[in-house]
């Protein structure tokens, strides 16, 4: 078993670095391809043949196998269609390019997560002005409580009322409980009992409706697992702060909780 993944991490890698195909690595807004209607998502490889359009505002990053940096088409609505031959022939072509083993590797395993559960991973912007936004991230499970200060990041200080629950879940299950935050200062919380055990939750910020203003996945980690852990997760957030063409958002955090997920559950690295 353990032989068979490292295959397909291998053969996933060697596609990466052979780039031959047009990948996309950052959506933002609705795009599709003009001849089929079809929608393009998230890591999608297209075609040559293809032409693409918008059908909102957003933008699209595309990495052309010739070309060092991916290409961005931006719309401000719904607009004409784009060929990916004529795109191609408008930028030079780069030579020499290369990736980094460790964009490889993080490309290889979100790569395998998406192909397991595609939708999983849809991550939506939320916050407004002001507004406490949590991040995804891995915490140190201990004596049954989480500091959650890694998650809460540049958010205001103030009381929030937090949630627990699985990553499947679609609705806040678990009770909530108070946690204040402090920038500087610990944001302790303790772990509803299901989940005590190294593992994958959803953590949100409860609003008086009993809906969510904000939410992220965590790994909760013991002392055992969690240097490992922190140290694997902050590679990826290396690798998606220059994510080739990407502007963050939606797309470069779908990533992450794709990798959070790979190490979660332990693959190899």
């Amino acid at each position: 078993m353990l032989r068979t993944l490292l295959m397909v991490l291998s053969t996933a890698a060697i596609a990466w670095a052979a780039n031959d195909a047009p990948r996309v690595l950052g959506i933002v807004g609705r795009w599709e391809i003009d001849a089929s209607g079809k929608a393009i998502h998230f890591l999608d490889a297209l075609d040559y043949s293809d032409k693409v359009r918008c059908t909102s505002r957003g933008s699209l990053n595309i990495l052309l196998p010739e070309m060092q940096e991916p290409v961005t088409l931006r719309c401000e609505g719904a607009g004409p269609a784009t060929s990916l031959l004529e795109l191609r022939d408008k930028n030079i072509p780069s030579v020499g390019k290369s990736f980094s083993a460790n964009f490889s590797r993080f490309f290889s395993l979100i790569s395998i997560e998406f192909s397991r559960e595609p939708t999983m991973y849809i991550a939506a912007v939320s916050r407004g002005v002001g507004e406490a936004e949590l991040s995804d991230c891995v915490l140190e499970l201990k004596a049954g409580r989480v500091d959650l200060g890694p998650a809460f990041g540049d958010s205001p200080e103030g009381a929030y009322p937090i949630a627990f629950t699985g990553v499947a879940a679609t609705n806040i299950a678990s009770d909530s409980v108070p946690v204040k935050w402090q920038p500087g200062a610990p944001a302790l919380a303790p772990v509803p009992s299901a989940f005590s055990k190294r593992g994958l939750v959803k953590i949100a910020i409860l609003d008086p409706e009993g809906g969510y203003r904000s939410s992220a996945w965590a790994l909760l980690s013991p002392p055992a697992t969690y240097a490992k852990d922190a140290a694997q997760f902050q590679e990826g957030l290396n690798i998606v702060k220059n994510w080739p063409g990407g502007e963050g958002g939606p797309s470069s955090r779908s990533a992450l909780r794709a990798y959070l997920r790979a190490i979660a559950d332990g693959l190899p690295r």
